[in-house]
């Protein structure tokens, strides 16, 4: 696994422009913690995008199927609190941030890529009478059974937080990856440095 480095960017998404750092590291999908039944459950009990976005359970795939010939690279962003700053915003402006970085290496090196939350590639999803753009479509790095909070403690060092009642965490931290062929790690850490470094 390569070492960590945070490095400081300024991100735009969402007409919003919040200070966050980033971090990414190559392993292979076998290495991760991952418990597709435990999470395909907790989406099935609680979350409002299970069985209406192709993105999520039980339309995405499962990491076991998808990391057969692949190695993942994890990217992490992540953005300190601010009472100034509204959570929804960070969390508008990292999502938008991180879906053009990944339509960004997709266009660029054709490698697919797990979004930090459910797919948005249409305005209206469309899975349950058939995707309309399969070849954007996307799935949750959740979704397919990966644990972020074990990955983020880790293998980022850093704890996932939560919201208490109204205490917003400390930080904001987002997960996506990145599928690649073992012979595609070094050019897309290359994408990736020029990307985040301009």
């Amino acid at each position: 696994m390569n070492a960590l480095n945070w490095t400081q960017l300024s991100i735009e998404g969402g007409r919003k422009q919040i200070s966050a750092r980033v971090a990414w590291q190559s392993s292979t999908p076998a290495e991760l913690p991952q418990d597709i039944e435990r999470i395909r459950q907790l989406c099935a009990d609680g979350c409002p995008h299970y069985n209406r976005n192709g993105g999520c359970p039980p339309w995405s795939p499962t990491i076991e199927a998808l990391g057969k010939e692949h190695d993942l690279t994890l990217l992490a962003v992540s953005a300190k609190a601010s009472t100034e700053r509204p959570m929804a915003d960070m969390n508008d402006a990292i999502d938008d941030w991180m879906d053009k970085l990944g339509y960004a290496v997709l266009d660029s090196l054709g490698v697919s890529f797990l979004s930090a939350g459910p797919c948005r590639a249409c305005q209206t999803c469309t899975i349950e009478t058939g995707c309309k753009d399969p070849n954007r479509r996307v799935s949750s790095i959740t979704g397919v059974g990966l644990l972020l909070s074990d990955i983020l403690e880790h293998h980022f060092q850093q704890p996932l937080q939560w919201s208490k009642g109204d205490q917003q965490p400390e930080h904001l931290t987002k997960v996506m990856g990145f599928l690649h062929k073992p012979e595609q790690t070094k050019a897309l850490d290359e994408f990736l440095r020029r990307y985040i470094t301009t």
